[in-house]
């Protein structure tokens, strides 16, 4: 199983953008499949991707898919207090991650912020943010995070619920003991 650390740049991008293409052939791509996504043992990650914007309401669906049993996500022992910014908390999440450092973004040539403080090698068209000498995490674009997710199974949504900032009516789900209030999951999967 891989776990990787998913930028916000990823989810802004894909929003600003209108990219629906990339959001469903990334984000879904972790419904279905082996790998998951990495999350601090505080939960600071899920309460930033679950207060992006989201006209389109794709962040609250795929937020409330991960989270159900089982969980999509896997949580890291580490701490993000300590961090000033967002990007220094994602590179760390992402340092802290057993295993290989893998961490999808919108776009490698395009990174900002913390990402200028390191440097990003190319090797076998593979791009690396340089942490340290015996430290590096591999990025993937949202076009090489398509290949690299290849053999996960796609999941298809049909968009016709209703998103507010509290309430999700999904689908063609009526009643009342079939809605969620993405506040009360988010705090739900923070604590998973």
């Amino acid at each position: 199983m891989s776990v990787y650390t998913i930028s916000p740049c990823l989810i802004r991008g894909c929003e600003k953008n209108e990219d629906i293409i990339s959001y469903r052939t990334v984000l879904m791509k972790f419904l279905s499949g082996e790998s998951k996504v990495a999350k601090d043992e505080n939960g600071w990650v899920i309460d930033l991707y679950g207060s992006l914007p989201d006209k389109h309401g794709f962040i609250s669906n795929w937020l409330i898919m991960m989270g159900t049993k089982p969980s999509r996500f896997e949580k890291i022992p580490v701490d993000l207090g300590d961090v000033e910014t967002e990007e220094g908390k994602f590179i760390k999440l992402c340092k802290e991650t057993k295993g290989k450092h893998k961490m999808i973004v919108y776009s490698v040539m395009n990174l900002s912020g913390d990402f200028d403080k390191y440097k990003i090698e190319e090797n076998d068209k593979k791009y690396h943010l340089k942490i340290d000498d015996n430290n590096s995490i591999e990025l993937f674009d949202k076009d090489e995070a398509v290949s690299e997710l290849g053999n996960e199974k796609e999941v298809h949504l049909h968009y016709d619920s209703h998103v507010s900032d509290s309430v999700i009516a999904g689908g063609n789900v009526t009643g009342s003991n079939n809605r969620f209030s993405l506040k009360k999951l988010i705090k739900k999967i923070k604590t998973e």
